[in-house]
């Protein structure tokens, strides 16, 4: 039975959402940083880690979110079971996916869980397997397949996801119930910020982007 103050725990939790929202920026600004110098693989991973940690900042604003409209506290108990997910890679990962608008083809590979598995590859070097054998007649998987073409598609992924939350909660369209995550990204110089470092920028984002400029005229 997990022990402690429920009020204090969600107190930790409310702060733990904010510490995994700037984590993800950290971990985006690298994978960019990693990309630049040719190292594509360790970018591949850096960048699907930072879309976990947006998706588990998610988990813990709900989990906040509920408990606030609830009168009564949630127990010990109730709380560990709805965070224990957030050790999950691939229930994070559906979680940053129900936020951001992907496209089909990468959102299927969320939910089908095969985006955990090009995780893998691009830190491991292994063998095949099909179901649980090991499937000897494929090649040797090795990082340095890597493609350039999908980290990339990757990073914009999280750039032009965290672009348009800026841009929406800056023009009063989206509201985020951590405010000082809010407040990180009201914050003109975050989307300069990220514009400056990663120029790629898709064309449903910028329709986004313009939608959320005319809603606030």
């Amino acid at each position: 039975m997990p022990k402690g103050n429920p009020k204090a725990i969600l107190n930790r939790i409310y702060r733990g959402s904010v510490l995994a929202f700037d984590n993800a920026v950290r971990l985006h600004n690298d994978s960019i940083f990693l990309y630049d110098n040719n190292r594509i693989p360790s970018a591949l991973y850096t960048s699907i880690l930072s879309m976990e940690e947006i998706g588990k900042y998610f988990m813990w604003e709900d989990f906040c979110w509920q408990s606030a409209c609830k009168d009564d506290r949630p127990s010990l108990k109730l709380i560990e079971q709805s965070l224990i997910h957030s050790y999950s890679h691939r229930s994070k990962q559906g979680w940053f996916a129900t936020h951001a608008e992907l496209p089909q083809k990468l959102y299927q590979l969320l939910f089908d869980g095969k985006l955990e598995e090009r995780k893998q590859k691009s830190v491991y070097v292994g063998f095949f397997r099909n179901k649980k054998k090991i499937d000897f007649s494929k090649r040797i998987s090795t990082p340095a397949s890597t493609s350039r073409k999908r980290a990339s598609e990757y990073i914009t992924t999280v750039n032009d996801f965290l672009i348009g939350l800026s841009v929406g909660i800056r023009m009063e369209v989206y509201e985020l119930d951590i405010e000082e995550v809010n407040g990180r990204l009201r914050d003109e110089t975050f989307e300069k910020q990220l514009r400056k470092m990663w120029p790629i920028m898709r064309s449903p984002t910028k329709k986004l982007i313009n939608r959320c400029l005319k809603a606030n005229v």
